[in-house]
Formats: C-alpha cells, structure tokens, sequence
C-alpha cells in the first residue's frame, strides 16, 4: 500500500493523491497481506492505566504491534500504513515517543521524529519550466493552494520562484479539488500582464486548467506536477511521481527505524519523477 500514499493533509479519497488509494485503483485487497491506508481514532478511555509511561506501554502492546508488527506469514513483518491527520512535529515527536516509527509520504516538514519521501519538487518544477519553453512559454505563472501546511506545494512555489523569478505566483483558496475550477475561472482572467503559460502545482489543479483553457479557446500551454487520472485523455503534459520508488524508499527507513533506533536519525528523502509529454514533440532537459 506505500505505493500508493495519501496526503497527510487532506482526508477525502476523491482529490490530490487521494486518487492513488486502493479504492480508485480497485486493486485486489484480498492479496494485500501489508494492509491498507486507514485513518482512525484511538479512545483514550482504552487505556485506563495510572501512570503514562503504563499508557505507553499498553499502546505499543494494543496498537502499534497489532498494526505495525503483526506477523500473518511465519518471519515476515507486514507493516500497515496508518493515515494520520495531524501531523505538527509535536504531536509526531509524541507518536516516536509511545514507540511507533514513522515514515511521511508525499509530506517533507523539518522533523527530528520521521523520515520523509517526497518527489524531487526542484527538479519537478525544472523539467515542466522546460516543457512550456519548448511550447512557446517564456513567462510562466505558478498557481497552487494559499495554505501554508501543505510542504510539496510549498516546495514547488518556492523551486518556481528560483528558477522563474517572483511576481508570477497565483494562490487558489484551499478547498476539495472538485470546487476549484470557479476559483480558477477568476485566476486565469487576472494573470499577470503577458502570462503564456501555466505550471500548476498539483494534478487536480491542471486538469481544471486544461479543461478551462480548452472551453475558452486560450492558446495557453499548461503542465502539472502529479500525473492523475484523467490528465491522459486531456493531453495533459504532466511530472508524474515515482510512486514505487517512493514505497521502496519509505519501507526501507521503516525498517531502518526498527532495526537500528540508537544510530537512527531522520532524513528527507527526494526522489525524482518523469516528465510525461502528451501535447506533442519531444521533452527538453531541465534547466535548457
């Protein structure tokens, strides 16, 4: 199931990486010995031990082991992928603390409790510059969302800004993807003077785009990071994330964690995706 994270941020299976669960992918649970993403809640009345570090202990025995540990194949360890909707450093510092290592998927924060994987949002965001000057873009806007939690958006604003320079930067209110095409609307009819082309932070932002620009008759190039369903069928130019690789990655600092806590330290780990051109000729290098 690490192949296919959701974003710690955002809980509904219908937009951003929530398209990636099993439940879009209709992958065959029964065959899942590792289990599934889930988000749940633990009753504190569960543990009515005195003392924390009792508390701590009962945790570990009733639910990291039975997620976490669980051996359902003799020697085989099946770690399961636990959702966690809060995820400051202070309340991860907390999770390591009751015994649960922790690996953030598609989430990179400064956090001395968890290792992160993440795309490569630098070398992303250079790949689709190349793209839209191969189309003909040379002042391209970034939009992405106005919330300052979500790391990989915020990472892909500030690589756009180094590579591109500042002023081109449009911010959509947060909101389900679904609702984001009225936002956009009234974005693409206030870019910045001479704007020719768009680079969106996420999938579900450029497929909204291309829909638009397409509806409107725009002659304007547009390319996304994330390459989700239905950017295909829009000819959308698209970066799309190494998703295996990012699993590979997050199961081996989990088993890192396990194996080796006194040396352990966290790390963020970047990995780099494939531009996959969809409007025609072929893709320039990053940084061209």
């Amino acid at each position: 199931m690490l192949g296919y994270g959701l974003d710690p941020l955002y809980g509904e299976a219908s937009g951003g990486l929530g398209a990636r669960t099993l439940s879009i992918r209709k992958l065959p649970f029964e065959k899942m010995c590792g289990g599934y993403a889930s988000h749940f809640g633990v009753d504190p009345r569960w543990f009515d031990e005195a003392e924390a570090p009792a508390q701590g202990r009962a945790f570990h025995e009733r639910v990291v082991r039975p997620l976490f540990f669980a051996e359902r194949t003799p020697g085989q360890v099946n770690p399961f992928y636990l959702y966690v909707n809060v995820t400051t450093p202070e309340v991860l510092r907390r999770l390591r603390g009751l015994g649960m290592n922790l690996v953030l998927f598609d989430h990179a924060p400064a956090c001395p409790a968890a290792d992160a994987v993440t795309v490569d949002n630098a070398h992303a965001v250079a790949a689709l510059l190349a793209r839209l000057c191969d189309r003909g873009a040379r002042a391209p806007c970034f939009i992405g969302w106005d919330r300052t939690g979500l790391t990989s958006n915020l990472e892909r604003e500030a690589a756009f800004v180094a590579q591109a320079g500042a002023g081109r930067v449009v911010r959509l209110p947060w909101r389900a993807e679904a609702e984001v095409e009225a936002d956009l609307s009234a974005a693409l009819a206030r870019l910045p003077a001479g704007s020719d082309g768009l680079l969106c932070g996420n999938g579900g932002i450029g497929i909204a785009a291309q829909r638009l620009v397409r509806a409107e008759g725009r002659a304007l190039p547009v390319v996304c990071v994330d390459d989700l369903p239905g950017a295909e069928s829009l000819a959308l130019d698209a970066y799309a994330q190494p998703m295996a690789g990012l699993a590979r990655l997050a199961w081996k600092r989990l088993v890192a964690q396990g194996r080796e806590p006194a040396t352990w330290s966290a790390r963020t780990l970047r990995l780099r995706g494939e531009l996959l051109v969809r409007s025609g000729g072929a893709a320039a290098e990053p940084g061209r």
